[in-house]
């Protein structure tokens, strides 16, 4: 899978995900993540092959980012010098340090 997730595989609702374990993942979808307007947290570990986050106009909601052991990721969004710092430096708090099956919360109720 180099690409994640599909347009409508996840309920528009999701306010946590994580992704994970997935060593051929390069790309996260913008068609998908542009439903995810509820989306507070995003977790990203081992996918060494990931290099590009989705489009800064659609991580607006996220206010929690990590990343680990996705080095090529890690590289591009370094602060200030990465690609793509300019897509996550407005998340009030992010992890990216040095060196699961998808898990997603769903927003119950109305």
């Amino acid at each position: 899978m180099e690409s994640f997730p599909d347009e409508h595989m996840l309920p528009s609702s999701i306010t946590s995900l994580t992704i994970s374990d997935l060593p051929n993942l390069k790309f996260l979808d913008n068609k998908a993540f542009q439903h995810f307007t509820s989306l507070c947290e995003l977790i990203i570990y081992s996918c060494p092959k990931l290099q590009s986050m989705p489009e800064k106009s659609l991580l607006t909601s996220l206010s929690y980012l990590s990343i680990s052991n996705c080095p090529l990721l890690r590289k591009r969004c370094k602060k200030k010098k990465g690609k793509e710092w300019p897509k996550v430096s407005h998340i009030p708090c992010s992890r990216i340090p040095l060196g699961f099956a998808i898990l997603m919360k769903l927003k119950l109720g109305q």
